[in-house]
């Protein structure tokens, strides 16, 4: 007979609707009813969450606001 070692592990939750997996098999997320994620891991390491931990984020440029339009009886076309 084999020694099979099994964790179990429960989250406070109703049900759970959403599961992945990380590439490496670190990470384990769940989705739940109330629209939480839960991230669970495998590793005791101080593994980054992402690749880019502690590098700033390069946002977009913000687009220029769109010029006011001044409504007038020639502007506006009834459908």
């Amino acid at each position: 007979m084999r020694n099979i070692l099994t964790w179990v592990f429960q989250l406070d939750t109703t049900f759970i609707s959403a599961t992945a997996i990380s590439p490496t098999g670190a990470y384990m997320a769940f989705g739940d009813s109330e629209g939480v994620i839960h991230i669970m891991t495998a590793t005791n390491e101080g593994m980054p969450f992402n690749g880019y931990e502690g590098q700033p984020v390069e946002w977009a440029d913000t687009p220029e606001p769109l010029p006011e339009i001044q409504w007038t009886d020639s502007t506006y076309a009834a459908l």
